[in-house]
This record gives structure tokens, C-alpha cells and sequence, in this order.
């Protein structure tokens, strides 16, 4: 295979190993009744489950950044991958609580490449515009995952058992390491000397480039939103409304396809960023608000939450582009705070809403809106920033 080949297909690994980490992440959360009845455990603590993997992969995920700046993109791939794939095959085989709980942590702390480094990857090789519409394509195949792997999950425990359903994830992280260790390509072309004062000063600047903390915000309220949402609808689905788990993936998949739709028009209209980032926070405030005041039944929050994830569609390729984009030469560290970030206030988010929660999406949607309207404002100070500077209303890839 020729160079040119290897180098065409870097975002195709790059999305199968975001796609590894989303199917972990949904599978187990359509496997959380079966997690609770394994281990005989309350709806709170199956779902530590979900949060204490996301604490995992954000703390780490804060490392990989910053190291993969120093040692290339390749070889952090395949040392993450490779702890996801031996966390995986721990959970399918934990006989208690405890064992599948550190399973899960090793599992997220194996997930934190495939976001972080492949974000710094993708944006070794791509610039401007042309990485904003790589960005909101990879959300959007990255999108179809929750959607299929659901049926996929639940098929697997309904025929084998849901350990089998990690033996599966086990074997699609190894596929995934062993194409990347056979043909991806190193991107970084110019590799940092390694120095604990050279991060720590790295971060420092992040910390204080208002373009990059605005849309930082934003971003990750939004992902938080996303997986307090993504820990407590299985539960609801199916323990509280009776909806048999061999069907759950049926009521994800409106939203789902919304959410891939919002993607491909995003990534088309590339130049009106900003515009949808607004757009994406109303929408999840219609959201929450119908799931307040309408009647809660599987049919209507499967129609509901279409306006959710409409939202989601027009955010997060846009902003994890724009983020990038405002730290570009430290991409893998901007990177690493961004996942990092998320990770860990969805970790605190699912476990704040959890005790709470009482079979209603009540909790969530206050959640969703808080944090909605925090971003909102986050948006308009970033728009009033672009003022004072003098740049008009134009993103930072247009900027001169």
C-alpha cells in the first residue's frame, strides 16, 4: 500500500476508533438493567457504571493530549486501544461489582484516544474549513453508532448474555488496533521535546485564550447533557415504561437520524457555524421543556428528543472544530482539555441527576436547561469578545 494510500485512510481509523468507544459507552447503557439484576445493585449505582468510565476517560484523556504532542499520534492509539480492548474482555468476565466497576475505569481510560488524538489528528492534516467539514462528517457516521450498536447490544443478551456483548467490543477494539498498527501514519510531523514545564506553560495559555474557553463551555455543557441523558433513558425505556430491551433501540433511532441529518448540514454550511451553535441550545431548551409538560410515553419521548439530538447535530462538530481551530498549535492539548473536561463534568453531571432520579426525566431536563442557557450566554460573550476585537461576527477560521 502506497503512502498516499495510508494517508487517505488515517480519518477512516480515526472514526472506527470513535466508533469503539461509543459502542462501549452504549453498550453499556442499554445493558444497565442487566448490570443492576447481575449484581443486585439500585439504579444509582449501575449507573457509577457509565459515570465512573467517563471519569476515566476525561482524566486520562488529559494526559494523551499533551504526550501525543511529544511521542506522535500512532503510538497513543495503540496503547490506548489496546487497554480498551483488555478492559473490555475483564468486564465480560467480572464476577463482582467491584471487579466490573475497575474493568470500566480501565475500559475509559483506554476510550480517551479516540476523541483526543484523533482530534489533533485529524487536524495534523486538515486546515480551516476543510477541517470544520471533516469534523461535522465524523459526528455525523460517529452519530449512526448509539443508534445501531443499541440493537446490537440487546440482540447479543437476549441470545447470549450481556457478557457476551463485551467479548464483542473486545474483538472490535483489537480489529481496530490491528489496522492501525499495520497501516496508520504518524500525522505529527514535528514532534515536542518532551518537558513538564512545556505542558504546564501550554495549558497555561489555553486557560487564557477567551475564543478557546468560550466555545470550550459550550461544548462541554452540551456533551454532558448528552450522556446524563445517554445513562438515564435505559432506565426509563425500560424499567419504568416497559419497553422490552430487545425493542429499545427502535425509540433511538428518530433521534439518531436527526442528529445525522443536523451533522451533514452543518458540515455543508461550514460558514455558518456560530449561527448553528444558537440555533443547537434553542433547540435543546424546546426539548426540555417537552419533556416537562407533555405526558411521558415511549412514543413521545422518542418524538421529543428528536429536538434534542437536531441540537447536538448542529453543536458539536462545530464546536470541537472551532475549538481546535482557536488553539491550533497546541491542538493535542486543546484537545486533551476539551474531552477531559467533558468527561468529567458528564462523570459529576450523571451522578448529581442520579440521585434524583425517580423513573421521570424531570431531573434531566432542569439539568439540560441550566446548562443550555449557560452556554447561551457563553455564545453571546463570545460574539460581544468578537466585537471589542474588531472582527466582526466571523468565526475563527475566517479571521485574517
Amino acid at each position: 500500500m502506497s503512502t498516499d494510500q495510508r494517508f487517505f485512510l488515517i480519518p477512516t481509523f480515526v472514526t472506527l476508533a470513535i466508533c469503539a468507544a461509543e459502542v462501549g459507552i452504549s453498550f453499556n447503557s442499554v445493558l444497565l438493567p442487566n448490570i443492576q439484576d447481575n449484581f443486585q445493585v439500585s439504579e444509582a449505582i449501575a449507573q457509577s457504571s457509565v459515570s465512573i468510565g467517563l471519569f476515566a476517560l476525561g482524566f486520562f484523556g488529559i494526559i494523551y493530549g499533551a504526550i501525543s504532542d511529544i511521542l506522535g499520534r500512532k503510538p497513543m492509539f495503540l496503547i490506548a486501544i489496546g487497554l480498551f480492548s483488555l478492559a473490555s474482555l475483564l468486564c465480560a468476565s467480572a464476577n463482582t461489582l467491584g471487579t466490573f466497576l475497575i474493568a470500566k475505569f480501565i475500559q475509559g481510560a483506554g476510550s480517551g484516544a479516540s476523541w483526543i488524538v484523533g482530534n489533533a489528528t485529524l487536524k495534523d492534516i486538515f486546515h480551516g474549513k476543510d477541517y470544520v467539514n471533516i469534523m461535522n462528517k465524523i459526528h455525523a457516521i460517529a452519530g449512526i453508532t448509539p443508534a445501531i450498536a443499541p440493537f446490537i447490544g440487546a440482540s447479543i443478551a437476549q441470545h447470549f448474555s450481556w457478557r457476551h456483548a463485551f467479548y464483542a467490543l473486545a474483538g472490535f477494539g483489537f480489529i481496530c488496533w490491528i489496522g492501525m498498527a499495520l497501516f496508520q501514519q504518524e500525522t505529527l510531523k514535528i514532534k515536542k521535546r518532551f518537558s513538564i514545564q512545556h505542558i504546564m506553560n501550554e495549558y497555561q495559555q489555553l486557560w487564557t485564550n477567551q475564543s478557546y474557553l468560550y466555545f470550550l463551555f459550550i461544548k462541554v455543557a452540551c456533551v454532558s447533557i448528552l450522556f446524563v441523558d445517554i445513562s438515564q433513558t435505559p432506565l426509563i425505556l425500560i424499567s419504568h415504561l416497559n419497553v422490552p430491551q430487545s425493542d429499545y433501540g427502535y425509540y433511538l433511532i428518530p433521534s439518531f437520524l436527526t442528529y445525522i441529518f443536523a451533522s451533514v448540514v452543518a458540515a455543508k454550511f461550514s460558514e455558518k457555524s456560530l449561527s448553528f451553535l444558537k440555533m443547537g441550545l434553542v433547540l435543546i431548551l424546546i426539548c426540555a421543556a417537552g419533556l416537562i409538560l407533555i405526558p411521558l410515553t415511549a412514543i413521545n419521548s422518542a418524538l421529543i428528543k428528536c429536538f434534542l439530538y437536531l441540537g447536538f447535530g448542529m453543536i458539536f462538530g462545530n464546536a470541537t472544530a472551532l475549538i481546535i481551530i482557536s488553539a491550533e498549535a497546541a491542538a493535542g492539548s486543546a484537545s486533551a482539555i476539551m474531552i477531559g473536561l467533558e468527561m468529567l463534568i458528564s462523570a459529576l453531571g450523571i451522578a448529581i441527576v442520579a440521585v434524583f432520579f425517580k423513573g421521570t426525566y424531570l431531573p434531566f431536563a432542569l439539568f439540560a436547561s441550566v446548562m443550555s442557557c449557560l452556554s447561551l450566554v457563553s455564545l453571546q460573550r463570545y460574539q460581544k469578545h468578537l466585537q471589542r476585537s474588531g472582527t466582526g461576527s466571523k468565526p475563527p477560521f475566517d479571521q485574517g
